[in-house]
């Protein structure tokens, strides 16, 4: 988590990723071992986290939070 007055100074850090690569083409490619989040939309109750994998392909996470 970045300031928002001052994207260079950290205010925070999960103790574990949100995302990782686990499948096995998620681990081999250009940039193997890399997953990277291009965006978030929320949709209703569902949140969608579009996200690069080893540089060769976007991928589509989705999440429903709790009402």
């Amino acid at each position: 988590l970045f300031s928002k007055d001052d994207p260079t100074r950290v205010l925070g850090r999960l103790d574990q990723p949100i995302l990782e690569p686990t499948e096995g083409w998620e681990k081999a490619g250009q940039i193997a071992n890399v997953v990277f989040a291009s965006g978030l939309v929320r949709n209703g109750n569902d949140w969608y986290l579009y996200y690069g994998v080893a540089d060769k392909c976007i991928n589509l996470a989705v999440a429903t939070s709790c009402p």
